[in-house]
């Protein structure tokens, strides 16, 4: 289908199909200055417990998230685990 339709091609109602990262990055990614795209509740599992995790938090506590995990998937965080 891409050879035919391109890089980007729906394959849903609300599915898309990326030939390349570039793509991805040029469609879902954060650019500097420009409003964030909304995170859809179709694309988020409900919380067992209501509380949302990583994935499906709100920005500022997306980005707490991050901060608290950073340490553990850097190259020295890995590399501790490794054993």
């Amino acid at each position: 289908m891409h050879s035919k339709y391109g890089d980007v091609v729906r394959i849903g109602p609300n599915d898309l199909s990326y030939v390349n990262e570039a793509v991805v990055r040029d469609v879902l990614g954060h650019r500097q200055g420009h409003e964030e795209f909304a995170k859809s509740p179709m694309s988020i599992p409900p919380s067992p417990n209501g509380v949302h995790g990583l994935l499906g938090s709100n920005r500022a506590d997306h980005a707490r998230f991050r901060r608290n995990f950073s340490h553990a998937f850097s190259e020295k965080g890995l590399r501790e685990q490794e054993p």
